[in-house]
């Protein structure tokens, strides 16, 4: 068991950094282009219609915080092919960033009309980017950065479920056992999820961005990006099925030697059995909720302090100040189920449910926020993350 949790947490840990470094590449290949055009992408947010609302990419001037839904938001690039409803900025000026991506802005009768893109890996070559295309390209590069901040949490999450079954194997704990199995089902989950995201991802793209008659008119800034990308997803998928089974063949041996180990701590009592087996049972599932509450706390930090989607909800400090002390409590909260648990402390577990209670409020509170309320609907990632804290 041991064995096959510290292969499978750096085995994945490896296949996430090539995934995260080949992502990374084509973040800052798309930021850099429109950086050079001089669109702020923490701005605007780009919202792309589901198929049953007709497939057309919108965008949001005022980003997500805006009281308007994105649903109700202009036509950037409709799905049959006509140019958007939004006018580009004129003012666009060249900022050159880096020696092998120069853009060169074309005017004619003094309005901008187009950029050329030479690059140094393709001498000779002149992409045009019309400013429908550079507009367009938000989407993409917000959908690649969405992806870089899910990549991170899913490399701690590994860190943590390995904590997890160390913590399992040292204490010789059934719930430890089961809540590992647990985060093995979830990560399987999510990577046969990512399966179809990319997918989805890829058709989109081209249908919207890539194809000829798309918003770029057949220029592909992300040749190679998607053939990178889905074997990463699909080895990682095939990785957690792997171990989700050797894990669950694994556990179900060790539940009738963990299993004696309990019953001797427990005198042989049937109640006291199950209390014992409750109480860890609670304080395996409070490990798995710390995690992804500061997950999802950490997250929309960094998307109201660099203001990702266009966040920007009011009394940031206030959001700052409450959120960070509440990833901050976290520590004492996790404190009070290991001692109210270990020593049968009553006056000890009361103060850890009464902060349970406390930290539950504060989640529902944060949806009245309509810059989370938008956040939680539109970054699948974000409301993911946030479900586990409830279920």
């Amino acid at each position: 068991f041991a064995a096959t949790t510290i292969i499978y947490c750096f085995v994945h840990l490896l296949v996430l950094i090539s995934a995260w470094d080949a992502n990374n590449g084509a973040v800052d290949l798309l930021g850099d282009a429109l950086s050079k055009a001089s669109i702020n992408v923490n701005n605007g947010f780009p919202y792309l219609e589901s198929s049953k609302e007709g497939g057309s990419l919108r965008f949001c001037p005022k980003g997500i915080s805006s009281r308007v839904s994105p649903k109700n938001c202009p036509i950037l690039f409709p799905s049959f092919g006509e140019r958007g409803a939004i006018s580009p900025n004129s003012n666009n000026t060249l900022e050159k960033r880096r020696d092998d991506l120069t853009m060169i802005p074309v005017f004619q009768d003094g309005d901008l009309t187009s950029f050329m893109l030479l690059e140094a890996s393709r001498p000779g070559e002149i992409i045009t980017l019309t400013p429908t295309c550079l507009q367009g390209l938000q989407w993409p590069y917000q959908v690649l950065r969405q992806i870089r901040r899910a990549d991170t949490v899913v490399a701690l999450y590994q860190i943590w479920l390995l904590m997890i079954s160390v913590a399992a194997i040292f204490c010789e704990c059934v719930p430890h056992v089961m809540a590992a199995l647990a985060m093995h089902l979830l990560s399987l989950v999510w990577s046969s999820y990512q399966i179809t995201a990319v997918a989805s991802f890829q058709a989109d793209y081209r249908r919207l961005i890539s194809s000829v008659d798309g918003a770029c008119s057949g220029v592909d800034l992300l040749p190679t990006y998607f053939q990178s990308r889905m074997p990463y997803v699909i080895v990682t998928t095939a990785l957690d099925s792997v171990t989700l089974l050797v894990s669950a063949y694994l556990s179900w041996r060790l539940l009738p030697l963990y299993g004696w180990v309990t019953f001797t701590k427990t005198s042989a009592s049937a109640v006291a059995t199950r209390a014992y087996n409750f109480t860890q049972a609670i304080f395996s599932v409070a490990s798995l909720t710390a995690f992804f509450y500061v997950a999802s706390v950490s997250i929309w930090l960094d998307e109201i302090t660099k203001h990702l989607m266009g966040a920007r909800p009011s009394h940031l400090s206030l959001n700052l100040g409450l959120y960070i002390s509440a990833i901050i409590l976290i520590i004492p909260w996790l404190v009070l189920a290991w001692f109210g648990i270990r020593r049968e402390n009553k006056l000890v577990m009361g103060g850890f449910f009464s902060l349970s209670m406390l930290y539950l409020i504060g989640s529902g509170i944060m949806f009245k926020s309509n810059t989370f309320r938008q956040s939680f609907v539109f970054w699948p990632f974000l409301g993911l993350v946030i479900c586990f804290i409830f279920f």
